[in-house]
């Protein structure tokens, strides 16, 4: 998967952080006062993308963290069925399913337009139109 680097204070609300292994969006970071040796902890609080396991992770502030890098695509939709779409993708034309969860923003359906997300090996719905 590939990522990039960030100082973990810097970690807002709504910014994507990689813990144990799954790529998460941030949902609270609190910071504490200086230690004994003067740098600042940070408690991240994270959902998972893909699993939606809830995950806080304790480190310095100063710490590195890793972020995923997100590919953003369009695809056309084929075909609805339960809980799962199948689309095409507007580059190179590949096909392929997608799950349809309840963080998906509009209907999906056949014809339509979908925005999905390539987070390392995953592929997520994120919007149909």
């Amino acid at each position: 998967m590939e990522v990039k680097i960030a100082k973990a204070s810097t970690m807002r609300k709504g910014n994507y952080i990689i813990i144990e292994d799954e790529p998460s969006v941030v949902t609270d970071n609190q910071s504490s006062k200086t230690t004994g040796r003067g740098c600042i902890r940070c408690k991240i609080e994270a959902v998972g993308m893909i699993s939606g396991k809830k995950r806080i992770e304790l480190v310095s502030g100063g710490d590195n963290v890793k972020i995923p890098v997100i590919e953003k695509k369009n695809a056309q939709i084929l075909s609805v069925g339960n809980k799962k779409v199948n689309v095409m993708d507007m580059e190179n034309y590949e096909s392929f399913d997608l799950d349809i969860t309840d963080d998906v923003d509009g209907i999906p359906t056949e014809g339509g337009q979908a925005t999905y997300w390539i987070i390392g090996t995953h592929k997520v719905l994120k919007q149909a139109r």
